[in-house]
């Protein structure tokens, strides 16, 4: 049945510091089909408000405005748009400098190309880029991920191509 509820369960992540046992909360969703899947929303709502907040409120602007352009790639037939999920677009524009954000902040498509930009410059780098919540590595779950992030990243660049001249 389709449904907005998911059920999970409690998760703690581990840790011994100094003899005394840390634990990190998360969720645990045991899919159908699958492994299962751990998540950290606390830190995922906590750590998307303040890179909001640190970028002046650009972070939250140019993560609407990707997955937009990512709806107009699915209709243009770009295989990468439908590979790639909300949250990992949230997650690898988190990993993106506050820098970037904050230079145009009152024009959206300078500030965008900023972005993209310092998204598609460090490419190479996604393999340590962590999800939005900063405890996981994007490639944690499925080493697939990187892969689709970095297509997504490229076709994302040509789609949008936007000339500041």
């Amino acid at each position: 049945m389709d449904a907005d509820v998911v059920p999970c369960q409690e998760y703690r992540d581990y840790t011994i510091d100094s003899g005394t046992a840390l634990f990190v909360e998360g969720i645990k969703i045991q899919p159908d089909r699958g492994t299962p899947i751990i998540n950290y929303p606390k830190q995922h709502i906590k750590n998307g408000i303040e890179k909001n907040r640190e970028t002046k409120y650009q972070f939250k602007r140019m993560v609407r405005i990707a997955k937009n352009i990512r709806v107009l790639m699915e209709d243009a037939g770009i295989s990468s748009a439908n590979n790639i999920s909300s949250f990992l677009i949230e997650s690898l524009f988190w990993n993106v400098s506050n820098a970037a954000y904050t230079e145009f902040t009152y024009y959206n498509c300078y500030a965008f190309n900023e972005v993209l930009s310092n998204l598609y410059n460090n490419i190479g780098y996604l393999n340590v880029f962590k999800e939005i919540n900063g405890i996981k590595y994007i490639g944690d779950d499925d080493n697939q991920r990187v892969s689709i992030c970095r297509a997504f990243v490229k076709d994302l660049k040509a789609f949008y191509n936007y000339s500041l001249d």
